[in-house]
This record gives C-alpha cells, sequence and structure tokens, in this order.
C-alpha cells in the first residue's frame, strides 16, 4: 500500500480509478448526474461564481463517492458489476474514498504536503495534497475534501482560497443558525398547545409549514437570525422556492399564516423581533 504514504502515487490510482468508472457510465447517467449535482448546490455556485472549467472538476468530484446507480452508491455498484476492471490498489483507494464533504473551511496551516482544515461545525481535516501553492494561514478555502483512510483525507478536485476569511465566517455563523431551528420549531409547537390551546394536529401542520421557511433559509448564506428575514425574501424568494421545489402545492396563504404564528412566537417568546417580517404576514391576514 505504497499509495498511503506516497500522494502522487495515490493521485495516480485515483484518477486511473475514476477514468473507469466514467467511460462505465452512459449518457443518460451524467446527464441525470448532471442535473442533481447541479440541483444539491445551485444556492452556492449562485452565490460564488464559477466558471464551466471549475464547474466540471467539482462535479467530477462529487460524482464518485456521491452519485446513486440503481440505488447504490456509485463505487459500490461500479465494483459490484465491473471489478474485475479495477487493480487492488484501485479498489482500495475507491473504498477509502467512500466519506465525503464539500464545503468552506480555515486553514490551520499548511506544512509540506499536508494542509490542515477546520469546518464550521469545527472538525479538524488533515490533508494530503501535491504541489498545492501556499495558502496563507487564517483564511478561507473551498473545497471537497474524501477519505484517505489513517484518518487522512484528500481533495480530488480544487481547493479554491480567498483571500481573507470573510465566507468562513459567514458560514459558521449560519451553521450555528441552522442548528438552532430544531430547538425552535419544538417550542413552537408547544406553545401553540398550551398558550393558544391548539390540537396536536393542527399545531404540527403550523410548524410543518414554518419548516419550510427553514428549508428556504439553508440557502440564504447571509441570515444568521429570524431577526434578518425580510419581506422581499417572504414575498418573492420564498414563495418561488415553494412553487419549485416544495411537491404537493401546499396552500401559500396557510403557510404565511403559519409564518405570521411563528414570527409572532419569536417576539412574544423568544424576544426575537422582526417586526418588517411580522407586520407584513400580519397584513395578509
Amino acid at each position: 500500500m505504497d499509495w498511503q504514504n506516497d500522494n502522487s502515487e495515490h493521485a495516480r490510482i485515483w484518477n486511473s480509478a475514476v477514468g473507469k468508472i466514467v467511460k462505465a457510465l452512459d449518457k443518460t447517467d451524467l446527464q441525470t448526474a448532471t442535473r442533481v449535482f447541479s440541483y444539491d448546490l445551485h444556492w452556492f455556485f449562485n452565490k460564488i461564481p464559477f466558471d464551466e472549467h471549475m464547474f466540471n472538476w467539482f462535479f467530477l468530484a462529487w460524482l464518485i463517492p456521491c452519485f446513486m446507480k440503481e440505488n447504490e452508491p456509485l463505487i459500490r455498484w461500479y465494483i459490484k458489476h465491473h471489478g474485475r476492471n479495477l487493480t487492488k490498489e484501485e479498489a482500495e483507494v475507491l473504498f477509502g474514498a467512500r466519506e465525503s464533504i464539500f464545503g468552506v473551511f480555515n486553514v490551520k496551516s499548511q506544512i509540506e504536503s499536508e494542509l490542515k482544515l477546520v469546518d464550521t461545525s469545527g472538525k479538524t481535516f488533515f490533508v494530503d495534497t501535491i504541489n498545492l501553492e501556499t495558502i496563507k494561514t487564517g483564511t478561507a478555502v473551498i473545497a471537497r475534501l474524501n477519505s484517505k483512510g489513517n484518518g487522512k483525507y484528500f481533495a480530488p478536485g480544487p481547493i479554491i482560497p480567498f483571500e481573507d476569511n470573510t465566507l468562513f465566517i459567514k458560514m459558521k455563523n449560519h451553521r450555528k443558525f441552522r442548528d438552532s431551528w430544531s430547538d425552535y420549531l419544538v417550542g413552537f409547537f408547544k406553545y401553540l398547545v398550551s398558550e393558544e390551546n391548539l390540537s396536536e394536529k393542527t399545531a404540527d401542520k403550523h410548524t410543518e409549514n414554518v419548516n419550510l421557511l427553514m428549508f428556504f433559509l439553508e440557502t440564504e448564506l447571509e441570515v444568521d437570525s429570524f431577526s434578518k428575514v425580510t419581506k422581499t425574501m417572504l414575498k418573492t424568494d420564498f414563495k418561488k422556492y415553494v412553487k419549485r421545489y416544495i411537491l404537493g402545492a401546499p396552500d401559500i396563504d396557510k403557510v404565511y399564516y403559519s409564518l405570521f404564528k411563528f414570527f409572532d412566537y419569536l417576539e412574544e417568546e423568544r424576544e426575537i423581533k422582526n417586526e418588517e417580517a411580522l407586520n407584513w404576514l400580519q397584513a395578509r391576514i
């Protein structure tokens, strides 16, 4: 297993295995994969511009560990049906890369061919690199990291550095905000039942409607508090999102009514004020 200690050898084996997998996919597979990839990260590419070449690099880095074919992870599917075409080392490298993480990271250190990164949750990644230019410590980078084994990772696509850490801080604040949503939804449900004397079924429906807003806010990186939700977001962007991405065509007027109750709950019970959103929602009742 020389590839575990030789980054260049690992890269050679990985690229060889990837080439074999891509050749096993037909045109329909690749078209489907492109649509799934574009949907999964449309919010990111809309906010961070990439040229076609960079998009293709990230697509290929995503394809191998993340795409499903015939309801199986692509790596497992390929080994099951075409494993005889792989060398022992190629199979080892592919199996090692089943964990994949895409995101914005903070650069902690860069020593020779190892890059130490931290994600927005605080998890540390030791990333083996090849001929990577020096990146300033403390800045942000965008990358997809795949597991390599022995606690190491590698970047099958580009590592894109930024001049400062602004994007990482924004993403970290947004992640902290997302992590709080469950607590707010549970509190809202309990409030509707205990304080407004609604049935659990009705309270559950209001909570379900509010959860649609949470889905929408996952893509709004600038929003790290409910106080930053604007009238424009609710009136235009959120409505478009529900119409385009939420199956079942929910009644938007009922959704807005649930949101009014939620923002009222935030102000009365959680001391989170958003007069712009609350006034606009109240005017719709």
